[in-house]
């Protein structure tokens, strides 16, 4: 796993060590290919989606090397969505206000993001 050291939120003289932003993105599309339109982990579409549009610069170089490392591509495929989890991001939605009611625009919003990267 990719870690990069960070300042203890506390004691700032003390180190963390900390996933990379790249590798959190990596983990992300990993478990959202994995588990497809099953995936009830609506979290990782969530932190996706705010990570694309965050203004924290992410390392391409470092993307491109993790996601080829671990065999995951950086994309997501709309054939994942069903009524099923249409019905259950509706329900999370509805308890952030930023965030888009609708799935499909969570998706069409990261797959813009995604293919800057290729």
């Amino acid at each position: 796993m990719d870690f990069k050291e960070i300042l203890a939120p506390i004691e700032g003289s003390n180190k963390l060590k900390a996933a990379s932003l790249e590798n959190i993105v990596i983990d992300k599309l990993s478990a959202a290919q994995r588990f497809e339109g099953g995936n009830t982990r609506l979290k990782d579409f969530d932190d996706l989606w705010r990570i694309s549009r965050s203004s924290q610069e992410l390392d391409v170089k470092k993307l491109m090397e993790l996601s080829k490392k671990r065999n995951v591509p950086l994309m997501v495929d709309r054939n994942w969505i069903n009524s099923e989890l249409i019905r259950q991001w509706e329900a999370y939605a509805k308890r952030y206000e930023d965030l888009p009611a609708s799935l499909i625009t969570v998706f069409e919003e990261l797959e813009r993001w995604l293919k800057k990267f290729d």
